[in-house]
C-alpha cells in the first residue's frame, strides 16, 4: 500500500486529519487536541478508502489523468478532494 500512495502523502495526511477530527475543515487547535492514543487502524483504513474513492471518481471525470505524480500535484484534484471531504463531514 505504501508505494501505491507515495505521491499522495500530503493528501493522506489531510484525509487522516479530517477522519480523526470528523471535520472537513480543521485548525491547529483541533489537531493539538487529538488524542492519538484513541486513534486506531480503522481510522487509517478509512482514510485510504476515502482516497481510493476520490481517485476513482476523479479519474472517471478526467480520463487524461492517469499518472499519480500528475494527479497528486493537480489543484483540480485537491479541489475535488476538498469538495468530497466537505460532503462527507458536512455538519
Amino acid at each position: 500500500m505504501r508505494s501505491e500512495f507515495r505521491n499522495y502523502a500530503y493528501h493522506l495526511a489531510r484525509i487522516f486529519a479530517a477522519v480523526l477530527t470528523s471535520k472537513a475543515s480543521y485548525d491547529a487547535e483541533d489537531i493539538r487536541s487529538l488524542d492519538l492514543a484513541k486513534s486506531n487502524v480503522d481510522s487509517f483504513g478509512e482514510g485510504y478508502s476515502i482516497l481510493r474513492e476520490i481517485l476513482a471518481q476523479y479519474q472517471l471525470g478526467n480520463a487524461d489523468a492517469k499518472f499519480a505524480n500528475y494527479i497528486s500535484k493537480s489543484s483540480k484534484f485537491t479541489n475535488a478532494l476538498n469538495s468530497h471531504l466537505n460532503q462527507l463531514f458536512a455538519s
